[in-house]
């Protein structure tokens, strides 16, 4: 049995690991997509081959979302150090820096918020 307290560390090599797994259901569910019957069918296995082809459609979209969603964790964790986990920060506005998030904290932050402070006075 797990221990749900363990922590999971992610790196880079286990992400590109899921995103090659994923890659592999994306083919899998595409071939499926291509074995489906074509042309004129009767109206119960047309609706048959419709859902299916919905599904299937609905599992490559949800596929390519995790795939996007993990090369984003790739491009944000850019590497650990003896004592840090390092982030990359890049926003819309052009602002790019760097966090560096201690790895005796028990449970990584959801947010971060920034202060400006003016030192110029």
């Amino acid at each position: 049995m797990y221990d749900l307290r363990t922590l999971i560390t992610l790196t880079n090599d286990l992400i590109l690991d899921d995103i090659a797994g994923f890659e592999q259901r994306i083919q899998i569910a595409r071939e499926k997509l291509a074995v489906l019957p074509e042309g004129y069918l009767p109206y119960t296995e047309h609706k048959k081959r419709e859902k299916q082809h919905r599904e299937l459609q609905a599992d490559i979209s949800h596929i390519e979302n995790l795939i996007k969603y993990a090369h984003e964790g790739i491009e944000l964790h850019e590497q650990d150090s003896k004592r840090y986990h390092r982030f990359k920060i890049e926003t819309e506005a052009g602002i790019v820096g760097t966090v560096y998030i201690p790895k005796e904290i028990e449970a990584m932050p959801k947010k971060l918020a920034l202060e400006y402070a003016d030192k110029s006075n």
